[in-house]
């Protein structure tokens, strides 16, 4: 039997997100939304925010935007990054012909290394719920 806690770390995985070293809130907030951009829409963020979506019970869902709304150093522990973002979304399953779409508001703790990557961890992919 595994235990809980070693079982719940293997369901997890990290992600990490180079932003530069050495930047305030602000300037991580800015390289977040303008970083590796895809026609308008910041690209940086997208694996991130399609592991913590929690409106639908798979990974099928298309991302089509991350605005990352505000970023809070951690005053005491300034390796502690809170990210505050927003994700548009949409899934389709076409065996039920279900249309679904939404806009959700996260946030995220990251942890700022000295070489300035953010390191999410995030949960493991899921398995579609239906595999219609």
């Amino acid at each position: 039997m595994v235990p809980a806690n070693k079982e719940k770390m293997q369901n997890v995985r990290e992600i990490v997100v180079h932003v530069g070293p050495g930047l305030t809130a602000d300037e991580m907030k800015e390289a977040l939304n303008e970083g590796e951009e895809f026609e308008s829409e910041s690209m940086v963020l997208f694996e991130v925010a399609h592991a913590l979506l929690t409106e639908h019970s798979d990974d099928r869902a298309e991302i089509h935007s991350v605005v990352v709304d505000d970023v809070v150093i951690d005053p005491e522990y300034p390796t502690q990054v809170q990210v505050d973002f927003t994700t548009s979304w949409s899934f389709y399953a076409g065996c039920r012909d279900m249309n679904s779409a939404g806009d959700e508001y996260d946030s995220a703790i990251a942890t700022y290394t000295s070489n300035g990557d953010l390191v999410f961890v995030v949960p493991s992919p899921r398995r579609p719920a239906n595999y219609c």
